[in-house]
C-alpha cells in the first residue's frame, strides 16, 4: 500500500496519508481524514480550550467564587464548582429516556451529540486527585501548585508546564523527576539546578545544555560524566568553588551570550531522543518503536501523530494520552482500546465519540456516562438494538470522517 496525497479541506494544503495510517483506518472502518495533521491537532487544541489562562466566575449551583480554565462568557454550559460538578457527575441519572428516531442521519447524530454536551455543566478545571491546586488546569495527583498546567505527580511548585514527578521547582517545561530546579526545559532527574536545557541526571549545576551525568558544572555544553567545569573548561574542585562565585554573580544576559557562542562549536543532531527504533520523523521521543510524526512522548509503539503521550500502541492522532491501544483521534484520555474520537475519557473500549466518560463499552456518542454498555446518544439499548442502529450510523460516518471539527464546544 503506497502513501497517498490528499487536499486538506480546512487549510487547502496537500497532506500525506501514510500507508500504515491507511491500513489502520480501513481495519477500523473509518474513512480517510479530510484535514491535515496540523489542522486535526488544532481542532483538538480548541476542544481543550485555553487551559493556560484562568478566569474567576461563580458556581451556578452554590454561588461561591471559583477559578475556571475558560472564558465563562464563551461557553453555553452551566458552570459548577468542582464539588457540585463531581456530585452531578456521579449522582445524576444521565440516561435519556426519549427514544431515538428510526432513521438517524449524520446531521442528527452530531446535532444531538452537541445538544447533550451543552446540556451538562462544564467542569471548571480538569484536575484529578489533587490538593491545593486551584490555580491551574490538567493537573493529576498533584499538591500545592500555583499556575501549573498539564502536570502529573508534582508538588510544592510554581509555573510548571507539561511536567511529571517534580517537587519544589519553579518555571519548568517538559521536565521529569526533578527537585529544586529553576527555569529549565527538558530536564530529567536533576537536583538543585537552574537554567538547564535538554539535560539528564544533573546536580548542583547551572546554565547547561545537553549535558549528562554531571555535577558542579556551569555554562557547559554536551558534557558527559564531568564535574567542576566552567564553560567546558576543567578546573580543580577548589578552583571551581572559588571561580563559581564570580560567575554566578554575572548578569544572566552575559552568561547566555557566552553560552550561545559555546554552543556554536558543537554539532547538533537531527532530533532529540534516545533509545528509539525506526522513528526518523519525530522529536523529543524516547524508548519508542516504529513511530511517525510523534513529539514529546515515551514508550509509544507503531503510532503516528502522537503529542505529549506515552505507553500507546498502534494509535493515531492523540494528545495527552497514555496506555491506549488501537485508538484514533483522542485526547486527554487513558486506557482506551479500539476507540475513536474520544475526549476526557478512561477505561473504555469499542466506542466512538465519548466525552467525559468512564468504563464505557460498545457505545456511540455518549457524554458523562459511567459503567455503561450499548448506549447511543445517552440512550440505553439492548445489544440487538445497538448493533442494528450503530451499524447504520457508522456506515454514514465512514463516508465523512468529520473528526472533532464540527464539535467545537
Amino acid at each position: 500500500m503506497a502513501n497517498i496525497m490528499q487536499d486538506c479541506q480546512t487549510c487547502q494544503k496537500k497532506f500525506l496519508i501514510i500507508d500504515s495510517e491507511q491500513k489502520f483506518l480501513q481495519e477500523k472502518g473509518i474513512g480517510f481524514p479530510k484535514s491535515c495533521p496540523s489542522c486535526r491537532r488544532q481542532a483538538k487544541r480548541f476542544l481543550r480550550g485555553n487551559e493556560r489562562k484562568l478566569y474567576k466566575t461563580k458556581c451556578q449551583k452554590c454561588g461561591k467564587e471559583i477559578i475556571v480554565a475558560f472564558d465563562p462568557s464563551s461557553v453555553g454550559h452551566k458552570i459548577f464548582c468542582n464539588e457540585d460538578y463531581k456530585k452531578y457527575y456521579w449522582e445524576a441519572d444521565l440516561i435519556i429516556q426519549d427514544p431515538l428516531p428510526k432513521n438517524i442521519s449524520t446531521e442528527f447524530f452530531f446535532k444531538e451529540l452537541k445538544r447533550i454536551i451543552l446540556s451538562h455543566p462544564k467542569n471548571p478545571t480538569h484536575t484529578l486527585n489533587s490538593e491545593n491546586c486551584d490555580y491551574g488546569d490538567q493537573l493529576y495527583w498533584c499538591k500545592n501548585l500555583i499556575n501549573c498546567f498539564d502536570s502529573v505527580n508534582c508538588s510544592d511548585s510554581l509555573y510548571l508546564f507539561d511536567c511529571e514527578m517534580m517537587a519544589n521547582c519553579i518555571d519548568c517545561d517538559f521536565c521529569v523527576e526533578c527537585d529544586l530546579i529553576y527555569e529549565s526545559v527538558d530536564a530529567h532527574k536533576c537536583f538543585n539546578c537552574e537554567f538547564l536545557e535538554d539535560s539528564y541526571n544533573m546536580r548542583d549545576s547551572s546554565y547547561c545544555t545537553s549535558c549528562r551525568d554531571c555535577h558542579d558544572v556551569f555554562g557547559c555544553v554536551q558534557l558527559n560524566s564531568k564535574s567542576y567545569c566552567i564553560f567546558n573548561r576543567q578546573l580543580a574542585p577548589e578552583e571551581y568553588r572559588q571561580q563559581i562565585k564570580k560567575y554566578k554573580s554575572m548578569a544572566a544576559q552575559k552568561i547566555l551570550a557566552i553560552l550561545d557562542d559555546l554552543k556554536k562549536r558543537f554539532p547538533v543532531t537531527q532530533a532529540k531522543g534516545m533509545n528509539n527504533e525506526n522513528c526518523p520523523y519525530c522529536n523529543y521521543l524516547y524508548n519508542s518503536v516504529n513511530c511517525y510524526y510523534c513529539f514529546d512522548g515515551i514508550k509509544n509503539e507503531n503510532c503516528a501523530y502522537i503529542y505529549d503521550s506515552g505507553d500507546n500502541k498502534y494509535c493515531f492522532d492523540s494528545t495527552f494520552t497514555t496506555e491506549c491501544e488501537l485508538s484514533y483521534e483522542f485526547l486527554d484520555s487513558a486506557q482506551l482500546f479500539n476507540c475513536s474520537f474520544i475526549i476526557y475519557s478512561d477505561k473504555s473500549q469499542d466506542s466512538l465519540y465519548l466525552v467525559s466518560c468512564d468504563d464505557i463499552k460498545s457505545s456511540l456518542g455518549c457524554v458523562n456516562l459511567n459503567h455503561k454498555q450499548y448506549c447511543i446518544l445517552n440512550r440505553q439499548l439492548n445489544k440487538e438494538e445497538y448493533d442494528r442502529i450503530s451499524l447504520n450510523i457508522l456506515n454514514q460516518l465512514k463516508e465523512v470522517n468529520l473528526g472533532w471539527h464540527n464539535l467545537i464546544f
